[in-house]
């Protein structure tokens, strides 16, 4: 990683980071904030850019084992490997159209279930709530200066373009978009918040794309991608439906509250993981006196977020990290690729 990266690689990386594999070579998502433009920086704008109209839902990934071939088959020496390859591409090929069928209609009969929470949630403003906290946590790091938390309401995620303007129009030298997304996990047992936040200066660079056409785009100074994962008190025991938790959602102001803490706890975060350094090498390593956490992994179905679980299913992409923080029950785990993430004890 380099300074001065710019803007249309970070998108694909934030994507890349749901779909983690255990390679020798890892791909960063986080780009730190090197000491050199922390002390260039001038006065900052913090802008919540919220393009969801209400809360959002994770469907659980299905299953895509394809087995083994069968012995006669891999017997037969060239041929027979050239044959078991071509069955093995095949067999792979049908089990990923079955298995995103199966996402697909899980994710319908997910966005149907959630319109309870969603009805418990309306008038409640989680851009004004984030920027709130926002304000607190970022108002301790002096060398931001960051005067300002606005939120932005868009259709969609931010192209390179409207990030310009966004800097351009700010009237400050610098900005710290906070993309937002936030969702009910998988069994509707979780509320789980992400935000893709990057801190661009008002300099820009022209890229030319592989099919010839220019733009100008942001010098990106800091980026990662961070989320928190929240839960109730007093959850009920045992498998329960979709219904039933919506039902646990929607009374007492229990989504808002845990909403709530989620958003104070990711703003924390982000302030943590601007002042905290580059990795010790290519990858972020557990130091040795660290505890490593096994973390599942889940893309949200728009790529726009994260949810993450610590419940065993072995069918969900997995990934390690360690835990860089831990504070008031929660813990703060640093992945290999340097996304931050939050889990722990209930939100008071």
């Amino acid at each position: 990683m380099r300074p001065g990266r710019s803007a249309s690689r970070w998108p694909a990386l934030a994507l890349a980071f749901a779909f983690l594999q255990a390679a020798a070579c890892t791909t960063l998502v986080r780009y730190p904030l090197s000491e050199s433009a922390r002390s260039d920086l001038r006065a900052t704008k913090t802008v919540v850019v919220l393009s969801q109209a209400t809360i959002g839902v994770s469907a659980p990934q299905c299953p895509r084992e394809t087995g083994t071939p069968p012995p006669a088959i891999s017997e037969l020496g060239f041929i027979g490997a050239l044959v078991t390859s071509m069955v093995q591409t095949g067999m792979a090929a049908a089990v990923e159209v079955m298995a995103r069928n199966c996402e697909g209609e899980s994710l319908k009969a997910h966005e149907a279930a959630a319109w309870p929470v969603r009805d418990a949630l309306l008038g409640y403003d989680p851009g004004k709530a984030l920027s709130a906290d926002l304000a607190r946590a970022l108002g301790s790091l002096r060398w931001l200066q960051n005067s300002h938390v606005d939120v932005v309401r868009v259709a969609e995620k931010l192209t390179a373009r409207r990030m310009v303007n966004l800097v351009q129009a700010s009237g400050k030298a610098s900005v710290l978009l906070v993309q937002l997304d936030y969702r009910l996990g998988p069994s509707f047992d979780t509320l789980v918040i992400a935000a893709d936040v990057t801190l661009l200066g008002r300099e820009v660079r022209p890229t030319t794309h592989a099919a010839g056409w220019t733009v100008e785009e942001p010098i990106i100074a800091y980026h990662n991608v961070l989320s928190t994962t929240g839960r109730l008190k007093n959850w009920p025991r045992g498998e329960i439906s979709l219904q039933e938790a919506t039902a646990v959602w929607e009374t007492e102001g229990n989504a808002r509250r845990v909403l709530d803490g989620g958003f104070s706890d990711l703003a924390r975060m982000i302030a943590y993981d601007l002042e905290a350094g580059e990795p010790p090498g290519d990858e972020y390593s557990a130091p040795e006196d660290a505890v490593q956490v096994p973390i599942v992994m889940l893309a949200s179905p728009d790529g726009r977020g994260l949810a993450v679980s610590r419940q065993p299913d072995p069918t969900l992409t997995k990934a390690s990290g360690y835990v860089a923080r831990q504070s008031d029950g929660r813990s703060w785990v640093r992945l290999r690729t340097g996304e931050l993430l939050s889990y722990g004890d209930p939100y008071p």
